[in-house]
């Protein structure tokens, strides 16, 4: 008897109710890398840009228009080029500009940007050391 009750009280929870449309989370875009982000949300979760209007100095108080010049490409594009042409460190630092966010955030967003756009990491040179203490150790052992 008490299964039965339980199962019926689960099918009246489970019956479809109207949504009204202040129930529906609305999502906006990132204005840095266009990803899907919530109205409430303080930061992207993509690339962490910093989504707070009273972030960062407003257009008035730096003498700038509102206006974006329509050549100008979205900041991810402008990061993919710097990235291309092997600026990363450029890269990191207008990224950081950009979205005002802390240089692990911006280095984070751009090896994101990066991987998105099938751009290769540069690889350290610890592996030609090793190699090449790997020959002299072997030509070290073989003239002695």
């Amino acid at each position: 008897m008490m299964s039965v009750t339980l199962q019926l009280r689960r099918r009246n929870d489970c019956r479809p109710q109207r949504l009204s449309p202040s129930d529906i989370p609305v999502k906006s875009l990132c204005p840095f890398c266009s990803q899907p982000v919530h109205p409430e949300d303080q930061r992207c979760a993509e690339c962490g840009a910093d989504l707070r209007p009273d972030a960062g100095p407003s257009p008035e108080n730096t003498g700038e228009t509102t206006e974006t010049s329509p050549a100008e490409p979205p900041p991810a594009e402008r990061i993919a080029g710097l990235l291309l042409e092997g600026r990363r460190v450029q890269a990191v630092r207008e990224w950081q500009q950009a979205t005002g966010c802390d240089l692990v955030e911006a280095v984070v967003a751009v090896d994101r940007i990066s991987d998105r756009a099938g751009i290769a990491r540069p690889r350290g040179c610890a592996g030609v050391l090793l190699l090449l203490a790997a020959i002299l150790s072997a030509c070290l052992v073989t003239a002695a």
